[in-house]
């Protein structure tokens, strides 16, 4: 009888060791969670900020495009005015330096634009990989959560 109950006092010791374990790996899970929460809305703010830089650049690089073409418009217009050559090719240089330019301020828009283009789809695959995450560790502690029930 004495053994039955030594086992049994034992067994419910055990049982609350096996529960305290459970909780310690629930809270420590819980703490891993809510990190994952953190890094996914930072990432979330990242792509944000992404989104509104490559939208400016996109502005900007429209307006750009615009000058250019309005000064190959000017281009063309002083052409057919200007009468006297020496006038005429000094002016066409001067607009030429400008077009060229302005093609080179195009050129690194765009460039920057593929990078930061690159930088977002960047943050955005690790805001998926992060979101994954954040799925598992929550199936694992209501799993856990389940089995302490």
């Amino acid at each position: 009888m004495k053994d039955v109950l030594c086992d049994c006092t034992s067994f419910v010791k055990s049982l609350l060791v096996s529960s305290s374990d459970y909780q310690d790996k629930l809270k420590r899970m819980e703490l891993e969670l809510e990190e994952e929460k953190s890094s996914v809305e930072m990432l979330t703010d990242r792509v944000s900020r992404s989104r509104d830089q490559i939208d400016q650049l996109r502005s900007e690089l429209m307006q750009e495009r615009s000058s250019k073409q309005d000064l190959e418009l000017d281009k063309n217009a002083m052409e057919r005015h200007v009468c006297q050559p020496a006038f005429k090719s000094h002016r066409m240089l001067q607009l030429a330096l400008r077009v060229k330019a302005l093609k080179r301020q195009v050129d690194e828009g765009e460039t920057e634009l593929e990078r930061i283009e690159t930088l977002r789809r960047k943050a955005q695959r690790d805001m998926e990989e992060q979101m994954e995450l954040k799925d598992a560790l929550q199936a694992k502690v209501t799993a856990l959560e389940t089995d302490l029930k």
